[in-house]
């Protein structure tokens, strides 16, 4: 056969009932020898409660005509003498009837006709009138019926679309003969409005149309067939990914074919019988080819009706090329998190070096330092001024390479996140007041104007020294880049539970890009504004603003750079907490 439909009902664990129909058609080869078959199942079980009701209702409607019809043949010899319970008989139907005799003139209605008629504003007093008058939209063919029926003394049921007052009714008709003295007299037309019944089963039809559409033009591959038994339908996209041709069905062939690993196969049918479903299950299995791919699926199972049989539906989509990448990205995270390792392991050796040099080079540079200070107190008169200026340039370096030792300590301390803080209550505008003293002699160097708009009490809980150096490398920092005659601003203001300080000045400033590389290690962004005092060479480390921010957030405060842009000053603000 061309095609085969049958439906197979099925229950769900909450008890409910679902009924499904699979279509079936037998495939052929070029040769003309089958091969297979293919189909579609799906839900029905809307339409199938709808047929039921039809069915019932037609069955009814049979048996009733069945009686009907034995009542009209055994009356219809009296039919004048029992006009009267023929009547009540033919009223007490459902359905619209009229009988014609051969003329095809109406010449007996029943109630639910005339009300039929009404509903459809058609006449309907139709007594006495010819079926062609009543209902002049009859195509011919109805006309051939009646002839028919009229011939062969046998019953006929039709159906039919008509157009009446603009509204399309589609209606099946039983011709039922009375037949007198072996003649057929009179005919009874039955007949039953299915437009409702007819439109649900175009939604049905038009409903597994999109069905089909909609798998068909899935990308992920989509299957139905029995657990671990014979395919039952797959869509175009099945095909693509196992390297099929378009239109080769699969249908019939057993699912376990296509995995490549057994015990991947097992854990797969575990699973779905004993969750009912897999998710994401990753998995190898083989194209036409015999190539190897990775595929993610999801399938879930459907037991038929009778339990007798069990079935798995799902859709998987090929991810050969992304799960390659992950592992391939697992590798490298690997290697990179085995490369962090070593290179935490060398960081540590070189802090531990520059700590230690540090520490050793200390030494020498506090004894260098201490016989230059002697030497200048105590033979500063009998000294040449050549040799002088000499001993004052080492003085000078030797508290740059001392600085430039405890930066390096600060930092190592910064990265490994061991600053440690010796907190106690300290007047924050004491500090600020102590380091403007400290470096006066640059300020006055550079006749620069000091704007003061401090509390005079700012008591916080801080390290004073560390504190001290968050003022002393801002302010030099503003010093050293606001040209002669400049102002710089030292403010504060208490807002919540945290201080605001700020140290602003109308020096070069800082362009955007600029501003984010500020606090990054060795990061020297400008060269100062040179003076007597000032030279390239104090141009520093890069390593300040980086100190700076370590100090700060190691006090739980922030720290951020605000400027216009170049030649329009700049302005350094942070918080510490109350």
């Amino acid at each position: 056969q061309p095609e085969t439909n049958f439906q197979f009902q099925f229950r769900y664990k909450d008890g409910s009932n679902v009924t499904c129909e699979e279509s079936v058609v037998i495939r052929y080869d070029g040769d003309g020898n089958k091969i297979g078959f293919s189909g579609l199942a799906r839900n029905i079980t809307e339409k199938y409660i709808l047929e039921k009701k039809l069915k019932t209702s037609q069955e009814e409607l049979r048996t009733l005509n069945r009686e009907l019809e034995k009542k009209v043949a055994e009356r219809a010899k009296n039919l004048i003498e029992s006009e009267k319970q023929y009547r009540t008989t033919i009223d007490s139907l459902g359905d619209p009837l009229h009988v014609v005799d051969k003329d095809l003139t109406i010449i007996l209605t029943n109630k639910n006709l005339k009300n039929w008629l009404s509903e459809l504003n058609l006449d309907s007093d139709i007594i006495g009138k010819k079926v062609s008058k009543v209902f002049p939209f009859l195509p011919p063919k109805i006309y051939d019926e009646y002839k028919q029926v009229f011939e062969t003394r046998e019953s006929l049921i039709s159906q039919e679309t008509n157009t009446i007052s603009n509204v399309e009714i589609m209606t099946e008709t039983r011709k039922i003969p009375i037949i007198s003295e072996g003649k057929v007299e009179q005919v009874i037309t039955i007949l039953r409005d299915i437009s409702e019944s007819k439109k649900m089963e175009n939604q049905l039809k038009n409903s597994e149309k999109q069905f089909r559409e909609m798998v068909n033009n899935l990308d992920e591959g989509f299957y139905r067939g029995v657990l671990k038994g014979p395919l039952m339908m797959h869509n175009q996209s099945f095909n693509r990914i196992l390297g099929l041709k378009p239109h080769e069905s699969m249908n019939g062939v057993n699912s376990s074919r296509f995995f490549a690993n057994e015990e991947m196969r097992e854990k797969y049918y575990l699973e779905l019988e004993e969750k009912g479903f897999v998710r994401n299950f990753i998995t190898q299995i083989k194209k036409r080819n015999e190539e190897m791919i990775i595929i993610n699926l999801n399938a879930h199972l459907i037991v038929n009706p009778k339990g007798t049989q069990t079935e798995v539906e799902g859709t998987f989509m090929d991810i050969t090329e992304k799960f390659k990448l992950e592992q391939e990205l697992m590798e490298s995270e690997k290697k990179l998190r085995e490369q962090n390792i070593q290179l935490m392991k060398l960081d540590k050796v070189k802090n531990d070096f520059i700590t230690m040099a540090a520490h050793e080079l200390k030494t020498p540079l506090i004894s260098i330092s201490g016989y230059t200070d002697y030497i200048l107190m105590k033979h500063r008169s009998q000294l040449s001024p050549e040799i002088t200026e000499d001993l004052v340039t080492v003085q000078r370096n030797v508290r740059r390479l001392e600085t430039l030792m405890d930066q390096l300590l600060d930092v190592m301390k910064i990265d490994e996140d061991q600053l440690k803080l010796h907190k106690e209550l300290q007047n924050v505008s004491k500090i600020i007041n102590n380091c403007l003293d400290e470096l006066s002699y640059l300020i006055n160097e550079k006749n620069l104007e000091i704007i003061l708009d401090i509390d005079l009490e700012i008591v916080l809980n801080v390290d004073g020294e560390r504190v001290f150096t968050i003022f002393t490398n801002l302010i030099s920092n503003a010093i050293k880049f606001t040209p002669e005659y400049g102002w710089i601003e030292i403010s504060t203001r208490k807002e919540d539970n945290k201080y605001f300080f700020a140290v602003k000045d109308n020096g070069i400033g800082f362009t955007e890009d600029e501003i984010k590389r500020l606090f990054k290690k060795f990061e020297r962004i400008k060269q100062p504004i040179l003076s007597e005092s000032v030279n390239v060479k104090d141009s520093g480390t890069g390593l300040g603003l980086y100190i700076t921010k370590g100090i700060i957030n190691a006090h739980n405060g922030e720290i951020w750079a605000i400027s216009e842009g170049l030649n329009k000053g700049s302005k350094f603000e942070f918080t510490l907490p109350l």
